[in-house]
């Protein structure tokens, strides 16, 4: 898969590039004058509260909180990133879009111009190819428990890997995708499940998901 001309990589979190990089979209930046007419208002509100809230975090332990943002992204050019997201250690396409709320883990690989809607997760290792659709809410699962349960023994776990996606494939709303292949030029419907390699193009519905048709487009080299 051809990921794209000019890449570069942003290793600071939070990050709103200048330098040609991706463009950051958010509330932060623009809103700033409001977040200080908000802080002067509520500067009565605080002197009362004060005593209430050091009473009842006197006893806590500090959390450990991390923040989101961009940690070690390798970008495209004209790539357009919609914070809040979380993206870490992945690798985005030229003209690749990410829509709000959503997480990219290391080692995820996106086509370009595939765009990934808000509320998307995106598990370790997933190759996305190009021209995809990734719909709100669409899940990604995968094996790698030892980055997100290191407590568990690799012995333990199944050998599976991750989700390994072909180019012009379009994925509807809160579907879940396994450790699984899809051919090029397929569509999966909204909710569907899909449990297995899918090797012939055509729409894909239900769970686990079946293919019930071909594309409206006709393109169905695969089946």
């Amino acid at each position: 898969m051809s990921m794209l001309g000019s890449p570069e990589t942003d290793s600071t979190p939070c990050a709103v590039r200048r330098d040609g990089g991706p463009s950051v979209a958010g509330a932060g930046a623009s809103r700033s004058s409001g977040a200080e007419i908000g802080s002067a208002r509520g500067a009565g509100r605080a002197d009362s509260t004060s005593d209430a809230d050091s009473r009842s975090t006197a006893s806590s332990h500090a959390p450990t909180v991390i923040p989101c943002g961009m940690t070690g992204v390798t970008f495209g050019e004209n790539v357009t990133v919609v914070h809040p997201t979380k993206l870490d250690g992945c690798v985005l396409g030229e003209s690749v879009f990410v829509g709000p709320f959503t997480e990219v883990q290391p080692g995820v690989c996106v086509g370009a111009r595939t765009r990934l809607q808000s509320h998307a997760f995106v598990a370790s290792n997933v190759c996305i190819g190009e021209d995809c659709f990734v719909g709100h809410g669409v899940k990604f699962a995968s094996s790698a428990f030892t980055v997100l349960a290191p407590h568990i023994s690799e012995d333990d776990l199944p050998e599976t890997g991750a989700a390994v996606v072909g180019n012009n494939v379009l994925i509807g709303t809160n579907a879940t995708i396994l450790p699984v292949t899809i051919c090029d030029n397929v569509v999966i419907g909204a909710g569907a499940v899909v449990m297995s390699d899918i090797t012939a193009s055509g729409k894909y519905v239900g769970v686990p998901a079946r293919r019930m048709g071909e594309r409206k487009n006709g393109s169905n080299a695969g089946s």
